[in-house]
C-alpha cells in the first residue's frame, strides 16, 4: 500500500529529519517535493499517487523509485534508519543513527 504524503512528513517529523515543502505550487498550494536532511546531506522524497522517489544530495539527481518508507532498527548491523520498498522488495537504507558500538569503530561520536 502506498503511504500518502502527510504519512510520510509526519514519519520524517518523529525521526528529527526537520522535513519541509519545497516547490509550492503557487496556484494551489500543493506541493509534491520533500526536503529533508541526514545529517548535513539533503535528500528528496517527490510523492506520487502511484510510485514515489527518492533522490540523494539534489533534487534533480538519479533517483530510487518506492512505494513504501518505514522506520527500521534492525538492519543492517542493528542501525536505526529508513528503509525503502518496492513490490515487496528492500531497495534502499538510509541511516539515521548508529549503535555506540558501531560510532567506536567508525571512529566518531554518536550520530
Amino acid at each position: 500500500m502506498l503511504q500518502n504524503i502527510e504519512e510520510l512528513v509526519l514519519l520524517l517529523k518523529e525521526s528529527g529529519c526537520n522535513p519541509e515543502m519545497v516547490n509550492i505550487d503557487r496556484n494551489t498550494g500543493f506541493s509534491r517535493t520533500i526536503k529533508f536532511y541526514m545529517g548535513e546531506m539533503a535528500c528528496y522524497i517527490k510523492w506520487y499517487c502511484n510510485e514515489s522517489t527518492l533522490s540523494i544530495g539534489g533534487e534533480f539527481a538519479s533517483y530510487i523509485p518506492f512505494t513504501v518508507m518505514t522506520l527500521n532498527d534492525t538492519w543492517p548491523s542493528y542501525a536505526t534508519g529508513f528503509k525503502f520498498w518496492h513490490d515487496g522488495n528492500a531497495v534502499a537504507y538510509l541511516t539515521l543513527k548508529y549503535l555506540d558500538w558501531q560510532c567506536e569503530k567508525l571512529g566518531k561520536g554518536e550520530e
